[in-house]
């Protein structure tokens, strides 16, 4: 959009394209509105170059102020936009005040400053008429209170002293959330002091404990690196297995599908198949790290030696066996849950 004063030549330019680029050799027309009507029809544009298109309103049509709107067109069907806006505005938000060049204006050289300072009457005759802050002097300053009346505040606190406060107050009082006091009180309430088992989450250590003496905790865990993957585990536990790959043919695993499974030989069916996002994790990524849960009802009913492996196929397409062994699965004394 561009500005111009009112009795003035408007020149508007348009730019169409072909795929993207400047079309040239278009027969264009304009139409022009000013102010919502319409006062130029279908008047020929002239072409400038490079797919730009122009066309001038004569100074006698540019006869108010407001928004002056060409829409230039053509019936080429191939370009990207038949029809494209171009816009003056002409007069408005002050522009008709820039009626003269700022050269001709008077320059800082040329300002005298007052030799004569206002008088004291003078000052307060103003502060009279015009002050809108006298109004607020409703009452006698002396009215108001004595600075002997005032008491100052008596030694401050010591360091020691605020910090005997602050740690004495009770735990119950802390209660915003987000608080270091809160976090304290939540403390002090669930400890090791707490009996098990308790209303514990599973998950969490309170519910670990509480299981102690009354069924198996599940402490087995594996890690793996490259192709070695042997375990023993106790069967119906949970087992996270941590494997790093490093097989040179996967070098992440970004957008890769992991497949792990065991059976009883690499020739039988698998007895569980887990396929990722499903039981598997990846821990690092981009990165070649992976964790496989163990859930108790994947190995509760077995017994013995199997054969288990881990199969990546890469978001490009490389199938790669990166890990395989002896999963041992013991029964344990206390029965699988």
């Amino acid at each position: 959009m561009s500005i111009e004063q009112q009795g003035n030549p408007l020149t508007f330019v348009a730019f169409f394209t072909e795929a993207r680029t400047g079309r040239t050799g278009l027969t264009v027309t304009t139409d022009v509105f000013r102010n919502g009507t319409q006062i130029i029809t279908a008047a020929s544009a002239t072409a400038i170059g490079g797919g730009a298109y122009s066309y001038t309103l004569a100074s006698g049509d540019v006869t108010a102020e407001g928004l002056y709107l060409a829409v230039f067109k053509t019936a080429t069907a191939t370009v990207d936009q038949q029809h494209i806006p171009s816009l003056w505005t002409v007069g408005t938000a002050g522009i008709e005040n820039l009626n003269a060049a700022v050269n001709t204006r008077l320059a800082t050289a040329g300002y005298t400053a007052p030799t004569t300072a206002p008088t004291v009457a003078a000052i307060r005759v103003e502060m009279d008429l015009n002050s809108t802050r006298l109004a607020n002097l409703d009452v006698t300053v002396g009215s108001r209170l004595a600075s002997t009346a005032y008491t100052a505040p008596t030694t401050p606190p010591t360091s020691a002293a605020i910090a005997g406060t602050v740690w004495d107050r009770q735990l119950s009082l802390h209660t915003t959330a987000g608080s270091a006091g809160a976090a304290v009180a939540a403390l002090a309430a669930d400890n090791l002091h707490n009996p098990v088992p308790g209303p514990y989450a599973v998950g969490t250590a309170g519910h670990a404990l509480g299981r102690v003496g009354v069924t198996r905790v599940n402490t087995s865990s594996v890690s793996a690196v490259g192709m070695i993957l042997n375990a023993a585990i106790v069967a119906g536990d949970t087992v996270p297995i941590l494997l790093q790959i490093t097989d040179t043919r996967v070098t992440t695993l970004d957008g890769a599908t992991i497949r792990y499974q065991f059976g009883v030989s690499s020739t039988m069916p698998p007895l569980v198949s887990k396929v990722a996002p499903v039981g598997i994790a990846v821990v690092s990524s981009p990165g070649t790290t992976i964790r496989i849960t163990l859930l108790p009802v994947d190995t509760q009913t077995l017994h013995g030696n199997y054969y288990h492996e881990v199969e990546v196929t890469t978001a490009s397409g490389v199938v790669a066996t990166v890990a395989k062994g002896t999963l041992t699965i013991d029964r344990g004394l206390i029965a699988a849950p």
